[in-house]
């Protein structure tokens, strides 16, 4: 995706999370015959359509750049931790974590 490039893969695991329908084809593993030809499939509709292939490979980068990017990824950590923080509910941060087998951390 970061290449800019419509991405096929199986429907397991890692790449099936960060794949949606408008970055590429992500193919059920239901039996390795069906896979194959599923696989074969989503190729012929990318060499075919030139369009799809634009569309999807923009769109995968598009992804990378606002979810996966390291820079993007600490933007989110902080907010994150800054609404944590802000939260009225979350109880105060200790200033160092208990010792382990101190009565605070069992």
């Amino acid at each position: 995706m970061a290449a800019g490039r419509p991405t096929i893969c199986l429907d397991l695991g890692g790449p099936a999370v960060q794949v949606t329908e408008q970055t590429g084809f992500k193919i059920a593993a239901l039996a390795p015959q069906q896979a194959i030809e599923d696989m074969a499939q989503a190729m012929l509709r990318l060499a075919r359509d030139p369009e799809l292939r634009r569309a999807m490979g923009e769109a995968g980068r598009a992804r990378v750049a606002r979810d996966y990017d390291w820079d993007a990824k600490g933007d989110w950590l902080n907010r994150v931790y800054k609404g944590v923080l802000a939260s009225s509910d979350s109880p105060p941060l200790p200033a160092h974590p208990a010792p382990p087998g101190t009565p605070e951390n069992t």
